[in-house]
């Protein structure tokens, strides 16, 4: 969980706790058939008197769903009725035996994948979000005989956070803080030994604790935490949720372990790796987002905004297309190429290299050649007084090849990843930005970020415009080659400051 700690303050923790211990109270006094409904009410009663809250899960709804037929205010209230009826449940476990509270269980699935992750023989960690009720997730999860050491920021209430452990660790679980100083290394020490350990990782965190990831098209600061233990220990990464179902039970779902990519560079499979794991929560929360706590403030932390950038694909618009590039002296830098990103330097743009790079998963060679490659392009560029701020490559592709690095990934093309990655490495504002390249998903990855898109006509630049359609992405310009992309580019600078500026064909 995100946020500076609340400073205790007696009488208010006494008094949150008096309530909830009021509930309780009220709710063993009324007929347990009563309690969705009673949830419901209190959840969407605190819709209507909490609006600092209400104003969050709005806004948070609004950037994630923007098709016109998305309601946010009905997703909302049924988010809050979720929260309340998850209260409820959670009064009722205090005084539920075990096998009474696996009755709340509809369904259990995959069970067979968390066995197999537990034989692996090196710890595991189960990925969970804040996703149906996720407290009575955790305590059947260890009611079916499987304690996990649960990760988690104490509760600003002491009083509270007492009552809400001693459910956590009633079949054997232990709660860690993620305060204390010494919780890796009982994290560490508990993988070590072959043990469960659990955490949320779906919410914002504060300092230096995280990585920026795509998480429904935007950056969103994630604690990477779960990525370099999982590097560090070998432990199997299995997510984990429950579905809130029709008729007050639940579907317990355990997913199948993570395939994490290890190329042995450290923050670039943090990264990719953290982006994974949020990439499997964002499709749950897609499938059923009512059931997903949204009024936490999820983008809440962002890369300081700054300058503007153009985003220069590689081969055919920078350098010559000769298909895969097997040996480092075929890339050849195509004629003006260094003289067009001169001139962007000098106009005040920072200029980056983003480019699709799946010959590494085809087996064709590997990410050192890749370097290698991208190395010698920032050498030929130099040698004529052209420098890059910065190059991003995706090595993956979603069916060819073998391994970690075939995947469905947010880095390669039209996917954004590479863009929002150099914006929280760098101080970009990509909704004032643009994209330069010879194929439509070079345009289909500019629009998703707000960006322009200009289609060059050398490399595959012919023969993609002329399979554009008319549902297609379309190119904000379309220009003979790089150099007449910067003049275009640079005429742009005044007027998308007032106005969306020209589009259209260079003649």
């Amino acid at each position: 969980m995100s946020g500076g700690k609340r400073r205790h303050h007696p009488v208010r923790d006494g008094l949150e706790y008096l309530l909830v211990i009021f509930l309780y109270g009220i709710y063993r006094l009324l007929p347990r058939s009563w309690g969705p409904a009673l949830g419901a009410f209190l959840g969407e009663t605190a819709y209507h008197l909490i609006p600092r809250r209400r104003q969050i899960t709005l806004k948070n709804l609004r950037l994630a769903f923007s098709t016109p037929d998305f309601n946010p205010v009905a997703v909302a209230l049924a988010v809050y009725r979720s929260v309340g009826k998850s209260l409820m449940e959670f009064l009722a476990a205090i005084d539920q035996d075990r096998e009474a509270i696996l009755r709340t269980v509809q369904q259990v699935e995959g069970l067979s994948n968390l066995d197999e992750a537990v034989r692996q023989g090196k710890g595991v960690i189960i990925l969970g979000f804040h996703y149906g009720n996720w407290e009575l997730m955790n305590l059947i999860h260890s009611a079916l005989g499987y304690p996990t050491h649960v990760v988690g920021r104490a509760l600003d209430n002491p009083r509270l956070n007492r009552l809400i452990n001693r459910q956590r660790e009633r079949f054997g679980s232990v709660v860690l803080n993620s305060k204390d100083p010494s919780s890796l290394r009982q994290i560490l020490t508990a993988l070590h030994q072959k043990k469960m350990v659990g955490f949320l990782i779906d919410q914002n965190v504060v300092g230096d604790r995280g990585v920026y990831v795509d998480f429904f098209g935007r950056l969103a600061y994630t604690h990477k935490v779960v990525a370099l233990v999982a590097l560090k220990t070998g432990a199997s990464i299995v997510p984990m949720f429950m579905h809130r179902e029709d008729g007050g039970r639940h579907r317990l779902v355990y997913g199948r372990s993570l395939s994490l990519m290890r190329t042995g560079n450290r923050e670039h499979d943090v990264l990719t790796n953290t982006q994974l794991m949020t990439r499997v929560i964002e499709e749950a929360v897609r499938r059923h987002p009512e059931q997903w706590l949204w009024m936490h403030d999820r983008w809440k932390k962002q890369p300081q905004a700054g300058t503007r950038a153009v985003f220069l694909d590689r081969d055919g618009t920078i350098s010559q297309e000769v298909g895969y590039i097997r040996d480092i002296d075929h890339l050849q830098l195509l004629p003006n190429s260094a003289k067009a990103i001169r001139r962007l330097k000098a106009g005040g743009m920072k200029v980056i290299v983003v480019t699709n790079q799946s010959g590494v998963a085809r087996g064709y060679f590997s990410e050192d050649h890749v370097r290698r490659v991208n190395d010698r392009l920032t050498a030929l560029l130099k040698a004529e007084g052209a420098e890059l701020d910065g190059i991003y490559y995706c090595p993956h592709h979603p069916t060819k090849g073998t391994g970690a690095y075939t995947q469905s990934c947010r880095c390669r093309k039209p996917e954004p990843g590479m863009l929002l990655q150099a914006a929280s490495d760098q101080p970009i504002d990509l909704g004032r930005s643009f994209v330069v390249g010879d194929k439509l998903t070079d345009m289909e990855m500019a629009h998703r970020v707000g960006a322009k898109g200009v289609m060059v006509l050398t490399g595959y630049g012919q023969e993609e415009i002329g399979r554009k359609g008319e549902t297609g992405p379309e190119p904000d310009r379309v220009v003979h080659d790089l150099e007449k992309a910067a003049e275009w580019i640079l005429s742009q600078l005044e007027t998308t400051e007032g106005g969306s500026g020209s589009t259209g064909t260079d003649d």
